[in-house]
């Protein structure tokens, strides 16, 4: 997956999500995030990580449970956007089939 997206140092991201560099660092650890390094996180990696606390502290997600969910919230987001790929297709299809 090629990931363009704007990167931001590890000191922001603490101010940005009120977490200690420790907890960002071990939700590297565990792999609930792929950063670009142990420094630089992007803006996918903030809302994955506001997804966390959301999932914790809103939804009382243990950590054992976490990346259970991460998973298939991937999985939705992946087959979201091979469908949306395949809805900007089916259009011309139709058309080259004779059907509108």
């Amino acid at each position: 997956m090629t990931r363009t997206l704007k990167t931001i140092h590890i000191t922001e991201i603490e101010i940005i999500t009120g977490l200690d560099r420790e907890t960002i660092a071990l939700f590297i650890t565990r792999e609930w995030i792929r950063p670009y390094s142990d420094d630089l996180l992007d803006e996918e990696d903030v809302a994955r990580i506001r997804l966390i606390q959301d999932l914790k502290n809103q939804f009382n997600a243990n950590d054992d449970s976490i990346p259970i969910i991460l998973h298939l919230m991937d999985q939705l987001y992946a087959l979201r956007n091979r469908v949306s790929c395949e809805d900007e297709i089916n259009p011309f299809l139709r058309l080259s089939q004779g059907k509108n």
